[in-house]
């Protein structure tokens, strides 16, 4: 029986291994080379949240990553304000 830790109100993890833990309740990153895109986008997310209920909302969701397009557009406002870097 796995066994769930709470860190914070509504996230819980669930201990698989004695080193390993799965978030539940977060999108999953089909591929191996979008991983900082979807930290990007899951912390836009966490900021638009006003009832921090994030973890909540994606466990409830039947497609459980990010589009292609909700990538697209943080890979935009990046590159937007790398530019005014420049």
């Amino acid at each position: 029986m796995p066994n769930h830790v709470k860190l914070l109100p509504g996230m819980d993890i669930l201990r698989c291994h004695s080193t390993s833990l799965v978030q539940q309740g977060v999108p999953k990153q089909p591929g191996g080379v979008e991983c900082g895109y979807y930290v990007m986008r899951y912390m836009k997310d966490i900021i638009n949240d006003d009832t921090l209920s994030f973890s909540t909302k994606w466990a409830a969701k039947s497609r459980n990553s990010y589009t292609q397009e909700q990538l697209d557009e943080v890979r935009i406002e990046a590159a937007d304000y790398l530019q005014t870097l420049l």
